[in-house]
């Protein structure tokens, strides 16, 4: 039978990240950064008196693979990469907390792309000079979504927990969301700031609003990108 108190929350890394850095001034979001995110959104008034479960924490660890750059044909080793470290750092350093699951998807290496911000330059509308640079490799995260809504079946058929507050803006978890609700499951969204689009915010039973980290009082780290 469920316990009609018990929560599990799901937050989905790349998006928490990509969340944090904007609000960090852009600074790279740590382990400690994220477990605080997590308490603040479990703090919720929404979700007073509700036992937690087990906290979910999806997220790919780094490309550890050699690639060649396109333009200078280079070798690049991505896995000795600084933000490669960091990154597998992060996800060693929640697995180890309380009431942290990591689940680990991959990276794999589409090719390359121009960054955003190339085709915005005002020479771009005639002529375009490309640096090395402005060449970048294209990641794809995979098997992260998967896995989410492999949890949220899991949760939802086997009585796990009767509330699911999953942290995302990704409308790829409707379907998840749809069969969690039709097994009996109260569905909180968490989109840190960002509004959800319309499909998302029907299938949610509570849309949670959002403080940010500023008025919790949370500051960024002392070295910005």
């Amino acid at each position: 039978m469920y316990d009609l108190k018990r929560l599990a929350l799901l937050m989905d890394g790349g998006f928490v990240t990509k969340r944090l850095r904007e609000e960090l001034s852009r600074s790279h979001p740590t382990a400690d950064h994220i477990e605080k995110l997590a308490k603040l959104v479990l703090s919720d008034t929404a979700l007073a008196g509700m036992t937690l479960f087990r906290i979910f924490y999806y997220d790919s660890p780094p490309y550890e693979r050699t690639g060649v750059h396109p333009l200078t044909k280079a070798k690049i080793e991505f896995g000795k990469k600084e933000v490669a470290a960091r990154n597998a750092a992060i996800l060693d350093s929640l697995a180890g907390r309380t009431d942290f699951a990591v689940r680990r998807g991959r990276l794999s290496l589409d090719g390359w792309k121009l960054r955003g911000s190339v085709l915005n330059r005002p020479a771009a509308r005639t002529e375009l000079t490309v640096k090395e640079e402005d060449v970048i490799p294209d990641f794809k995260q995979k098997e992260v979504d998967l896995k989410i809504g492999l949890d949220i079946a899991w949760i939802s058929l086997k009585q796990i927990a009767s509330n699911i507050c999953l942290v995302t803006a990704d409308s790829d978890f409707v379907p998840a969301m749809k069969f969690a609700r039709r097994e009996g499951v109260r569905i909180y969204l968490q989109t840190m700031g960002q509004s959800p689009v319309k499909e998302l915010k029907e299938h949610a039973d509570v849309v949670l609003s959002y403080p940010g980290f500023r008025a919790a009082g949370v500051k960024p780290p002392v070295e910005p990108l």
